[in-house]
């Protein structure tokens, strides 16, 4: 069995499905349906990558939270 140093990486972009539909064909990556969550007052989508570990995360959120996605990085690992 092979062990990973990490569970899951999520990275913030700025179009969701965009993001879904390149990381699909550059890693052959299958994903769930979108969500929406709300956290603390702010609200933001993410949808979880079927492959795993470490699973994809990815995250939109709206200017001027913590999940701005002006530019998209890596929120956590």
């Amino acid at each position: 069995m092979t062990e990973h140093p990490y569970m899951q990486t999520g990275i913030v972009v700025p179009d969701l499905e965009a993001a879904m539909a390149e990381l699909s064909e550059a890693m052959g990556l299958t994903w769930a349906e979108p969500r929406d969550r709300e956290i603390g007052p702010w609200r933001i989508r993410v949808v979880f990558a079927h492959q795993g570990p470490p699973y994809v995360e990815l995250i939109e959120g709206s200017p001027g939270t913590p999940w701005d996605p002006s530019v998209a990085h890596m929120d956590h690992l």
